[in-house]
């Protein structure tokens, strides 16, 4: 038996055959008459086991479609690892060969990752990565690499309570312990020290180990480790999601909030044994809905942010659809609010979903209609943008609806953005920015 790539690749909504094998020296991908990530000729083989360790990450958000013989990724993007397979599912922004284009689509996902602060990517990294390798290592690296570059200017520290005996006073003497005669020479005092056993450094340091166990690249186990060495005063313990969400953060330790914020995303992907904290089975899964929303909304605020000349509020607040006894329910909460003078004026709202051409309506739902309904309702926003992803080449019309009230009106469009563009070169960011730009100036253009 030939040997089976362990990496399987596949894009939103593509799906692959699989087969259950015996034991885990079977497991991998075997490419049957075609290039390796052309998975129309593919099928997966995996153990008893590694099905069901997938399907428990599977439960808790459903990132995949698991049927009695065949696997389909939905709109997500991250990796998975069970058993010794990783399952890596990709963005579909490009039409094409997987090993052609996954160097773009990882491009952008970085890029897209860092408008919504939680890589901080610059242009100069990415050009340093190997974008063949899978996302997880290249997401890892640049945890490491920049959080051990902050920690070597900087690490978190705190005031720690302590109660100890002195051989002279420290803060404040323990009354309560003081007075034996025998024990006159040693002074029970309550004091605080500053320490790095801090909340944020256990959590860095917990994750950090659990990485340490999962990662094959050199490079991201060297800087793990030199991260750990600088971490090597605080104890290493077991942190929970609980314990690293009710992390409070201030102007000093403010730098650490999207290192923690990462960290959080991580555990929530492990799953350990009971033995030493070794890690059985790993996620690490965006909903790619959650991050085109982000990402259209911070690119909207640092580029475009004089654009409607109003204020730019993302995931604002504007009431509820219904009462009852007196209490507000189903709470209205818009992807973009734009204001002027305290008023509303626009509402953009996004939809990770590709519309259907040879639809009368374009394949917008009437989900989508009633929600913008509700909104213009309760805002009385002048115009409302439905913004959807495209294909590369491929036109979309643009469609215009209005929304009748007793007294106003309000314009619906409907327009879509093409995520293809190499995000990481100037002129593919011009080009996508130009092309938002006319998608915006609907609402300011009188139609």
């Amino acid at each position: 038996m030939r040997a089976r790539a362990k990496t399987l690749t596949l894009l939103e909504y593509d799906s692959v055959r699989y087969e259950i094998v015996d034991n885990e020296r079977e497991e991998g991908l075997d490419v049957d008459g075609g290039k390796e990530g052309d998975n129309k000729n593919s099928k997966l083989f995996i153990t008893e086991k590694s099905l069901k360790q997938l399907e428990k990450l599977n439960e808790p958000r459903k990132f995949m479609e698991i049927y009695r013989n065949r696997i389909k990724a939905l709109n997500y993007a991250g990796v998975v690892r069970v058993g010794t397979i990783n399952i890596e599912i990709l963005p579909k922004f490009l039409i094409g060969e997987i090993d052609e284009i996954k160097p773009t689509m990882m491009t952008n996902l970085l890029i897209m990752l860092r408008y919504v602060r939680k890589l901080n990517v610059k242009e100069t990294d990415i050009a340093k990565l190997d974008l063949k390798n899978d996302f997880f290592e290249i997401f890892v690296y640049l945890f490491s690499r920049k959080l051990l570059n902050l920690l070597k200017l900087k690490q978190d520290r705190g005031y720690i309570r302590r109660n100890e005996e002195l051989k002279f006073v420290r803060e404040k003497i323990d009354i309560k312990k003081y007075g034996n005669p025998a024990r006159l020479h040693k002074i029970p005092c309550i004091f605080h020290e500053r320490l790095m056993d801090t909340p944020i450094n256990r959590t860095l340091k917990y994750t950090c180990y659990l990485l340490l166990k999962l990662v094959k690249s050199e490079d991201n186990y060297r800087l793990l480790k030199q991260i750990i060495s600088i971490l090597n005063p605080i104890q290493l313990t077991p942190v929970s999601i609980d314990f690293a969400s009710r992390i409070s953060f201030n102007r000093l330790n403010s730098d650490f909030k999207p290192f923690i914020d990462i960290c959080i995303q991580f555990l929530r992907g492990f799953s350990l044994t009971l033995q030493a904290s070794s890690v059985e089975f790993f996620s690490l899964i965006i909903p790619m809905e959650k991050l085109f929303e982000e990402f259209i909304a911070g690119v909207l605020e640092e580029e475009f942010h004089n654009f409607l000349e109003g204020e730019l509020i993302p995931q604002r607040d504007v009431g509820f659809l219904a009462k009852r006894d007196g209490k507000g329910e189903f709470k209205l909460v818009p992807d973009i609010v734009i204001e002027e003078d305290g008023k509303v004026k626009y509402l953009i709202d996004t939809k990770y979903k590709l519309l259907d051409l040879d639809d009368r309506k374009l394949g917008v739902s009437h989900q989508d209609l009633y929600q913008m309904h509700a909104y213009a309702a309760k805002t009385k926003a002048e115009k409302i943008l439905l913004l959807y992803p495209r294909y590369p080449k491929t036109e979309m019309p643009e469609t215009k609806w209005e929304f009748e009230f007793e007294n106003w009106r309000t314009e619906l469009f409907v327009r879509t953005i093409d995520l293809s563009h190499d995000l990481r070169k100037k002129e593919g960011w011009n080009n996508f920015t130009n092309e938002l730009a006319h998608v915006l100036s609907c609402l300011k253009r009188e139609s």
